[in-house]
């Protein structure tokens, strides 16, 4: 069933792009802290084609790119989307030879990095990271040289510093962690809530998947513990760092975006990465590429496709 379905999709986007194929069988990879769940999509017409690596935020798996991958696909680009550690179908890794494991830029850092290398994605690739995924991209910048070739951020995390009432409770010892475990799926249910203008429930299959991943074992101690590690952390010094490696930039924000409302990290931002080039989205919240997949794609794509 999964192949047929994979051979009709493929047909369709051979009719609609012109001999371009988008279908991919999600897969896992074996990297040093456990599997990875990924997807690998390639240009069928046999044209050379660059890599593009999309990196998602805090909480959401995968299935944010559903409709980024095809656009790039279609447009010449092999891509490559992923599950963070403790997201979506991949590992959630707590304890690794008796050691804890938090979730920090590093890890994620190092997780792109490593599973980048095992896929033999070409160097430097282009990048696309969503919310958190814009630290843990800079992270990736600062601690292995030369990954990029170009970076879209999308509605990047890291540089707020104002943060929801919640947050005083989750920071708070023992009390914070067993709030956080005791309220786990509402809070999350909650936090997707505040990262779209239309319900959840207008896109179904990356809703699926979110409500998927809370089930799991792990998912709220990795959750509770990227919150610790790397949301409360400030990025900006590894924005810096990327801002220095002077790769053309593109930052794309939701006009509506209420979890890091651009007023707020801006002029940050800018200071940081000088050669940025930024636009804002309307009708959007801080999932852009979700809720207006045409406006986002054409930006992004003219973008990646410049001389």
């Amino acid at each position: 069933m999964r192949r047929a379905a994979c051979i009709l999709l493929a047909l369709t986007a051979v009719a609609l792009s012109g001999g371009h194929e988008a279908c991919a069988e999600r897969r896992v990879e074996r990297l040093s802290l456990g599997d990875v769940s990924y997807e690998l999509l390639e240009p069928g017409d046999g044209r050379p084609s660059r890599d593009v690596v999309l990196i998602p935020g805090y909480a959401v798996p995968m299935a944010v790119w559903d409709r980024t991958t095809d656009a790039l696909v279609h447009a010449g680009f092999r891509v490559l989307r992923f599950d963070l550690y403790g997201r979506g179908r991949s590992a959630r890794p707590l304890v690794v030879d008796r050691r804890r494991i938090d979730y920090t830029p590093e890890l994620f850092a190092d997780q792109v990095h490593e599973l980048a290398g095992k896929l033999k994605i070409s160097r430097p690739f282009h990048v696309i990271a969503s919310s958190m995924g814009g630290p843990v991209a800079a992270m990736l910048a600062a601690r292995h040289p030369n990954p990029f070739d170009r970076v879209i951020l999308v509605s990047p995390a890291g540089l707020a510093h104002d943060f929801p009432a919640v947050t005083t409770v989750l920071k708070t010892p023992w009390f914070g962690e067993w709030y956080f475990r005791r309220q786990f799926r509402d809070i999350m249910l909650e936090h997707l809530r505040d990262n779209l203008l239309l319900d959840p429930r207008a896109y179904p299959a990356m809703l699926r998947e979110y409500q998927q991943q809370l089930t799991v074992p792990g998912s709220a101690q990795a959750m509770l513990s990227t919150f610790h590690h790397t949301l409360l952390r400030d990025a900006s010094e590894e924005f810096r760092a990327l801002g220095r490696l002077r790769r053309p930039t593109l930052v794309l924000w939701g006009e509506a975006d209420k979890v890091v409302p651009l007023d707020r990290v801006k002029k940050t931002l800018v200071e940081a990465i000088p050669q940025l080039e930024l636009w804002t989205i309307h009708r959007a919240a801080h999932l852009p590429q979700l809720e207006r997949p045409q406006v986002f794609n054409d930006l992004a794509i003219r973008f990646l496709l410049r001389p």
